[in-house]
């Protein structure tokens, strides 16, 4: 079961240095003040997020539900399926062979006379 989503509880959560990437990567003009206890920190960020437009405040809030979701059993569970599958796909699509037995690649001696 997921648990309950708090933007507060997630910031407070989460670690200074991933919420400045996470900020600097978005553009974003938003800091994590300094010095200041963890709870008071959380606090403020979270009433910077919300003096935000629309779009940048709901764009936070969705990556960070994202988040939220991902870090529970059943998010590491999805993650890792996915990571299998790419490396499926990855391997699948790096044969050089098709169903005929042909090999696929380009001549070498054709690519060796350019």
């Amino acid at each position: 079961m997921i648990s309950h989503f708090s933007l507060t509880a997630f910031v407070r959560g989460a670690s200074d240095n991933l919420l400045t990437e996470y900020f600097q990567r978005a553009g974003s003009p938003l800091e994590l003040p300094a010095r200041t206890p963890k709870k008071q920190r959380a606090e403020a960020v979270v009433e910077s997020i919300a003096r935000l437009g629309d779009d940048e405040r709901s764009r936070f809030e969705s990556d960070f539900r994202e988040v939220h979701t991902l870090a529970t059993a059943s998010g590491i569970r999805r993650i890792i399926d996915e990571v299998n599958y790419s490396a499926r796909v990855r391997r699948k699509s790096a044969r050089p062979e098709t169903a005929t037995g042909r090999d696929r690649r380009p001549d070498r001696a054709a690519s060796d006379r350019r």
